[in-house]
């Protein structure tokens, strides 16, 4: 009798073991499902955007109010608004919970433009391509002549015949931006990496020469535009010491 009893006491806590499981996936179930009810987008928040809408951004991202947190990803998220928005540069995401996502975004700024097949095609100084235009459109910044770009399309960066050229260029145009002159150059000409000119505010033409002596030339260079004045007309260059001469018209 006492061997039957220990038999049937092991039995049941078989019994009850087997339910464990059972017991730990509703109780899993009934937590996802809870979160699910509570963490809900109400609001999406957007700093940042000049060129785009709340709207345009919101549909870009892919998500809408309503939508669950809980399967949320800001870094998906962030790529959908980058590849699809050519000017977007940078997103940040932040989820504050239980119900609201903010979208940081940082936008690209049009410096340039290069000629490619029958059309111009608009770069940040990054040398991402921000949208397809003609020449009127270029016309509204600088218009960079004497570099073969390859099949370019918007959203990509654009690549080149030559990556030395490609590389001054772009490292000239970030210097330009970062001096907050790019809207006194409307021509760049890059045809020769030895010999690399643009012209300055309608006035000056400035023969930089080479490239690879790095953005410091520029600063000279804006120095002696400076000191000559702002009616001044005529040509800025390099002499063989690094000074910066200026030849009047």
């Amino acid at each position: 009798m006492a061997e039957y009893s220990i038999r049937k006491r092991r039995s049941n806590k078989s019994k009850s073991f087997r339910y464990v499981p059972l017991t730990i996936l509703l109780f899993l179930a009934a937590l996802v499902l809870g979160l699910c009810c509570l963490f809900r987008i109400t609001d999406i928040v957007i700093t940042g955007n000049n060129l785009y809408t709340e709207e345009e951004i919101i549909q870009a991202a892919d998500i809408a109010r309503g939508d669950n947190l809980v399967f949320f990803s800001a870094s998906k998220t962030g790529a959908r608004i980058i590849n699809r928005l050519a000017y977007a540069n940078d997103v940040h995401i932040i989820v504050d919970y239980p119900s609201t996502v903010e979208i940081q975004l940082n936008e690209s700024v049009a410096i340039a433009a290069i000629e490619c097949g029958s059309s111009w095609w608009i770069i940040d100084a990054e040398g991402k391509v921000l949208e397809q235009t003609d020449e009127n459109g270029a016309a509204r910044v600088i218009k960079v002549t004497g570099l073969e770009i390859t099949d370019p399309s918007v959203g990509q960066k654009i690549t080149a015949d030559n990556d030395t050229k490609l590389g001054y260029l772009t490292e000239l145009l970030r210097a330009m931006q970062n001096r907050n002159i790019q809207e006194k150059i409307s021509e760049l000409n890059i045809n020769s990496i030895a010999n690399i000119t643009f012209d300055y505010d309608g006035r000056l033409t400035v023969n930089y020469g080479d490239g690879a002596s790095g953005t410091g030339k520029l600063d000279k260079i804006i120095e002696v535009i400076g000191r000559i004045g702002s009616n001044a007309e005529g040509t800025l260059g390099f002499s063989g010491d690094g000074t910066v001469h200026f030849i009047p018209a």
